[in-house]
């Protein structure tokens, strides 16, 4: 029998006929097992654990037969240690079953800074220098000085500590405030619309010290600053305002011509 004659014949064409039945079974079973071990068209909604503390969700992951990972850790004096953060996936993705969550939680310790060098300066900018780094102030106490309105000594945990001390973030402290009570009490000056390069003698004709330079509005070259106006201070300026001989006046320039209103 040729080859031809045999490629025709029907004993080829039969088992031919039977393999392609096979392939097509054997294809079919293997997008059966395929669909069942990726879980072809089953996807799992992913819960909102933001709020929730990271130790409480683990039941929950397994009834959906989902894994966790812990990414990363932020600080938030707001919210509670452990707390979820963030998550990815979103709230509300769908994805398949074992896929891994991965999560940023709030730190359970407060990152340290580092105490600024407080003494000798005024309580106002002492005040304005702790609220910057995110460290309150309990409690602020008196003492009889020389040295009226400026800080004498920083304590934590009724312990005095100094400069360059880490402490957690959000820490309170005390400042011991130097009070001259015999030092005399004179006029308060009207600084309004003077120049920075006027202000000191102003002050001094008076016993005054220039404190901080709050703000300079529209300031954007060194030019600008030296043109600028003071629009308001602290203490303000009033008639009758008097000051204690020495206090320090902070101060608030602006390069905007008429801004001169406290």
């Amino acid at each position: 029998m040729g080859f031809f004659q045999f490629l025709f014949s029907k004993s080829f064409l039969k088992n031919a006929a039977l393999a392609v039945v096979v392939f097509i079974i054997a294809v079919f079973i293997v997008n059966i097992r395929l669909s069942q071990v990726t879980l072809h068209n089953e996807e799992i909604g992913v819960p909102d654990f933001r709020g929730q503390h990271i130790s409480e969700i683990e039941s929950l992951l397994e009834s959906k037969k989902l894994r966790m990972t812990v990414i990363d850790s932020l600080y938030d004096r707001s919210l509670n240690p452990g707390e979820i953060i963030q998550q990815d996936p979103a709230p509300g993705s769908m994805v398949k079953e074992n896929r891994k969550i991965y999560f940023t939680i709030n730190s359970h310790a407060a990152p340290l800074v580092k105490l600024p060098p407080l003494v000798d300066q005024s309580k106002r900018q002492a005040l304005a220098t702790l609220e910057i780094l995110e460290l309150t102030v309990e409690k602020i106490s008196y003492k009889v000085s020389l040295y009226d309105g400026l800080v004498l000594d920083v304590l934590y945990k009724g312990q005095s500590i100094a400069e360059g001390t880490d402490l957690p973030l959000g820490s309170q402290v005390q400042l011991v405030i130097g009070e001259n009570s015999d030092l005399p009490r004179v006029m308060m000056p009207n600084l309004l619309g003077l120049r920075i390069d006027q202000i000191d003698s102003a002050l001094s004709a008076y016993g005054l010290n220039k404190g901080m330079i709050i703000d300079c509005i529209h300031c954007e070259t060194t030019d600008d600053s030296s043109m600028a106006k003071v629009f308001r201070t602290y203490p303000q300026y009033s008639i009758d305002k008097r000051v204690r001989m020495g206090s320090t006046v902070d101060i608030w320039l602006s390069n905007v011509e008429g801004d001169t209103i406290q």
